[in-house]
């Protein structure tokens, strides 16, 4: 792969988001999750701490993960007292101001901000990328090995998961 990362080439940073993972459904696949409907792009870059000024690559790449849908289970929902948005996880019962995915993004922007300053060849942002998912594979991988399931509930209860540390 030839020339470099500019970060002002449309679709230059976004294939990671359009093509699956190795055995893995796009996000587009898994049916059930719910897309944003009430959060718009500015409260979205707000939340990730991200400038409207920032370099093009960081704006293309948080404009493919707002477009994204929710993970499984969460939805938006705007508060009736105040009107403010806030996020709902259904099978937890759990409510938060804070986007689902507000930790994941902002390592994602973070580095394509960086890979982008270092004007780096595609196949350097590739492999970078690579090292990047390998990690957090990696870490994930660390973070499962405790939960032990799934286990089969008392009659009438749903599969569950235990976590043997906690």
């Amino acid at each position: 792969i030839t020339g470099s990362f500019s970060g002002s080439r449309p679709g230059s940073m976004c294939a990671a988001f359009d093509a699956p993972l190795a055995g893995l459904a796009p996000l587009t696949d898994w049916s059930g999750l719910k897309q944003p409907c009430h959060l718009d792009f500015q409260q979205f870059l707000e939340s990730l701490c991200v400038s409207p000024l920032a370099p093009p690559s960081v704006i293309e790449v948080a404009r493919k993960a707002y477009a994204l849908p929710y993970p499984p289970h969460w939805s938006e929902e705007v508060d009736a007292a105040s009107g403010a948005l806030y996020f709902y996880h259904e099978l937890r019962d759990e409510s938060t101001w804070q986007h689902p995915l507000t930790e994941t993004y902002q390592e994602v922007l973070q580095q394509v901000e960086s890979l982008a300053a270092e004007q780096l060849r595609l196949d350097q942002v590739a492999a970078r990328i690579e090292q990047s998912l390998t990690e957090t594979q990696a870490r994930a991988a660390a973070d499962l090995e405790q939960w032990v399931g799934p286990l089969e509930g008392e009659e009438g209860c749903e599969q569950y998961f235990y976590n043997s540390l906690t």
